[in-house]
């Protein structure tokens, strides 16, 4: 292979700012489109530096990345040391993880190169251009030592002597001729991983994610998205009985925490439905008449919704918009031949070319993806991608299936994570490096064995009911408790019911088992309960109720009970929105007729549930949790949850007991995270506290669910500082507040071990050091599972004024999630988180609009 100096000034650019080219109509020149991104990004960063006491009126902070003042992981507040005045009770318990330890050589290197193909190859063809690297691999290794390549970069263990380089002959391929120009980028130091700047931090960590995704690839897994997670799709399964499949991987992460350097690796599924886009269109398509009515409505489902393209690289999209009328054979895309130049071609000649595939429905619509980084569009043809995730109707069958199929007991993930970290070891491929290369060269090792954590399990929490205080019953694994046989915590409302059933329903027989329950509970019935039948008139059972409702309930009715039969299954939504209107303004109470059944088993749980979902929505509570020892007076707790990324839902406690909520919506989502109106919605939960209690709160508990560093960075610069600006305006409130950032989405996992045999953590089971960093966080397992492995809860305090202990908090939190009112026992989350999360999915999906203000402090969306 004979080299031969470049005389180009070297840059760190490369040709891979080309790669995220795509499929593309013809548009609009690079210039029009970079006066237009000036336009939108006209600079604010002089006022991020202004007074953080005032009050900014304009946008959030916008773009310019670089020039962003950013909050990074290391800023973040640290562990506090231990309280020894909070007596908290716990026992310590020994687990084991799925964190392997990464051994490196201090003063190693890694190199960055970038490669230029020359002639120009178009950015989707990364299985040309890894050919050719691989064709070339043993000459390029005398020079950049063991490397892996990835999207026109080459990461490798030796400093070339020669600044920039290009090969002097040229590489025969495919009746091509290549040639080969390599730019070193930067070096990196392996230290850095110790580096407290995470920007530096990252820059091995980068090298380590180059690596796993080569490893992979070499053993034929595809990496969906970038989310480190692998998947064979070669062993998609079908799952029985469903229109699902089920493609079996694996998810890994590479992190530093309190023990150092640490490959994490974690059982993987990808639920996929058989189901085409083009089928799927096609149904929903019936679902309308007029063709106009029908181009939006197909458009309006389709929007947000995840695609997998069944080609290529397997990649999944989000759909944001449809386009119409349009013939494939005729539609052209621009993009580049194989010497660099730009050309139009059609569609049909495109998936010819590139996959050797005919379209056959070439007017079908065409999914169009807008890539925001780019400013491009990419189409992709309907009949050649999958519906990807699960459908949000699952009925309870399938969703037996799927937790069948992709359900692993501890003892067998673990047998799994173990042997694919021998294959990731112990791999020998014909081509890029191996784990043997990677010590000799890097002094990079994995450790085979797993890294064991000291734990505490947290004893659960008194539930308080009105008459007693139970202590929740169980093994030294899982705990519950029962309510039968208890009074209410808060019965001050009666509970007038109304039922609306079809004419063949015992609704006397049902209405007689709510009544005795919710009576047994200390909670007043108001005057007897009126059944209204309907007539059975199948195409007009929406219009019979509102009739009902308008010449045959009383006024005075706070809950109406609507049994809905088999035919009825579409009047769900319609009838919520109906009845929750300002003409009506009434809670209801769905029942399926099917799931109360004389035969249905378990009915009695099941009536219980509804009793006490109808006592709750009216304003009653079943139970309480009690509060950590020493709680602070005056705390408000608030979660925010963002949906779909352009809908935020909030719930603030109104109690002392955090037993009611109040709740608003927004749709002002900046940057996908940040709420533009928080200041507002905040003072209208202050307001409402006060309402309830007489005074402001003093202390504000905030919840946030997934942010990324990034939204970190500027809910902190931000929402952080509008909240503290908002409750100052209506009380001498300081800066007294907490943010809480959760990731329930991590791979880590917990297992406890006894004579060879794995079990799942404990309910209870808190980590807060060793496996986390040495920021205030810690991980949280709220319940124990006999099937399946349950994924532990991250708290990450993002934000911290009040200076609870953190032992303190560990408790409130785990405490919290038992006080869900529709589960006798701990759920995964704090029961205002999940309330969060179910009212702002009823709010987008069902009602479309935020409630009359007389219903936001019930549970409607139970």
């Amino acid at each position: 292979m004979n080299i031969e100096k470049s005389s180009q000034k070297h840059t760190t650019s490369s040709n891979s700012s080309r790669s995220s080219s795509k499929l593309r109509s013809r548009s609009r020149s690079n210039s029009q489109r970079r006066d237009r991104k000036t336009e939108k990004t006209e600079s604010t960063d002089d006022k991020q530096g202004s007074d953080q006491n005032v009050k900014i009126e304009s946008n959030i902070p916008q773009t310019a990345r670089g020039k962003r003042q950013l909050t990074y992981i290391k800023d973040l507040p640290k562990r506090p040391p231990k309280c020894p005045n909070y007596p908290q009770q716990f026992r310590e318990i020994n687990l084991v993880t799925n964190n392997f330890s990464v051994r490196s050589k201090r003063n190693g290197i890694i190199v960055v190169y970038s490669v230029k193909f020359l002639p120009f190859i178009d950015p989707q063809n990364n299985n040309l251009k890894r050919e050719i690297i691989k064709s070339q691999e043993d000459a390029l290794r005398e020079y950049l030592g063991p490397f892996v390549y990835y999207s026109n970069t080459i990461i490798g263990s030796k400093e070339s002597s020669t600044f920039n380089f290009k090969l002097e002959k040229p590489i025969k391929f495919e009746d091509y001729d290549y040639y080969l120009e390599i730019k070193k980028v930067k070096v990196i130091n392996m230290q850095d991983l110790e580096n407290p700047n995470p920007i530096e931090a990252d820059k091995p960590l980068m090298f380590f994610n180059y690596l796993i995704k080569d490893f992979f690839k070499n053993l034929k897994y595809q990496e969906h998205g970038k989310t480190r997670k692998f998947h064979d799709i070669s062993r998609r399964q079908p799952i029985p009985e469903t229109e699902l499949s089920v493609i079996p991987g694996f998810a890994v992460n590479f992190q530093t925490n309190e023990q150092g350097f640490s490959f994490k690796i974690d059982i993987s599924h990808r639920i996929i439905r058989t189901t085409t886009v083009l089928q799927y269109i096609d149904q929903i398509w019936k679902e309308q008449s007029n063709k106009q009515c029908r181009e939006k409505y197909v458009t309006h489902v389709m929007t947000k919704q995840l695609v997998l393209a069944n080609y290529g690289t397997y990649r999944t999209y989000s759909v944001d918009n449809l386009l119409f009328d349009q013939n494939t054979a005729e539609y052209s895309i621009e993009l580049a031949d194989s010497k660099g130049k730009q050309q139009f071609i059609t569609m049909d000649q495109y998936f010819k070319q590139r996959y050797n595939y005919d379209i056959k429905n070439k007017k079908a619509p065409l999914l169009v993806i807008e890539d925001t980084k780019t400013n491009r569009k990419v189409y992709l043809v309907a009949e050649l991608c999958i519906m990807a995730g699960v459908p949000d109707n699952l009925n309870e069958f399938t969703r037996k299936q799927i937790q069948k199929e992709c359900q692993t007991n501890p003892k067998d993930r673990f047998e799994k994570i173990k042997k694919m970290l021998f294959d990731l070891i112990n791999r020998q491929p014909q081509t890029g490096l191996t784990m043997q290369k990677l010590k000799e060269e890097f002094g990079i090792d994995i450790n085979s064995t797993p890294q064991y954590v000291k734990a505490k399990q947290l004893r659960p929490p008194n539930i308080v009911f009105g008459n007693q205080n139970v202590m929740p019953q169980g093994d030294k694994e899982n705990f519950s408790f029962n309510c039968n046989n208890q009074s209410a915590f808060i019965k001050r409302y009666e509970v007038r019911i109304a039922i609306i059933s079809p004419y063949d329903f015992d609704c006397e027989e049902f209405t007689q088992n709510i009544h005795e329950l919710i009576q047994k509970y200390g909670i007043k019935m108001g005057v007897q309960t009126k059944c209204h039948y309907l007539s059975g008139q199948r195409q007009n059972y929406i219009a019979e109720i509102e009739q009902t409702i308008m010449r045959n309930v009383p006024h005075t009715t706070n809950m109406i009970v609507i049994v809905l039969n088999r035919y009825m299954k579409n009047c769900y939504a319609p009838l919520k929105k109906m009845c929750m209107s300002e003409k009506f303004g009434v809670l209801t109470q769905m029942v399926s007729s099917d799931s109360i059944s004389k035969q249905k088993k378990g009915l009695f749980s099941i009536i219980q549930k509804l009793a006490i979902q109808m006592m709750d929505k009216v304003g009653n509570c079943l139970w309480t949790v009690q509060l950590p020892q020493k709680w602070p007076d005056n705390i408000m707790i608030v979660s925010v949850i963002i949906e779909k990324g352009k809908f935020a839902g909030m719930l603030s406690s109104l109690d002392k007991t955090y037993s009611r909520y109040y709740s608003q919506m927004s749709t002002k989502i900046v940057e996908k995270c940040l709420i533009k109106d928080i200041g507002d919605m905040m003072k209208q939960s202050f307001l409402q506290f006060k309402q309830e209690n007489g005074c402001f709160p003093q202390k504000i508990i905030y919840f946030r669910d997934g942010l990324s560093e990034e939204s970190i960075s500027h809910l902190l610069q931000y929402e952080t500082r509008e909240i503290v600006l908002a409750a100052n305006q209506l009380c001498q409130f300081g800066d007294q507040i907490i943010i809480i950032n959760i990731q329930n989405t991590n791979i880590t996992k917990l297992f406890r071990e006894e004579r060879d045999q794995y079990f799942n953590a404990p309910a209870g089971t808190v980590v807060d050091s060793e496996i986390t960093t040495k920021n205030y966080e810690f991980i949280l397992v709220p319940v124990y599972s006999s099937r399946g492995c349950p994924r532990p809860i991250l708290y990450r305090i993002i934000y911290d004024t009040i200076k609870i202990p953190m032992e303190q908090l560990q408790d409130f939190v785990y405490g919290q999630c038992y006080n869900y009112q529709n589960w006798t026992g701990s759920i995964k989350l704090p029961a205002i988180v999940k309330n969060c999360q179910k009212m702002i999915k009823f709010l987008v999906e069902i009602l479309q609009t935020e409630p009359i203000n007389k219903l936001r402090s019930s549970f409607y969306y139970l």
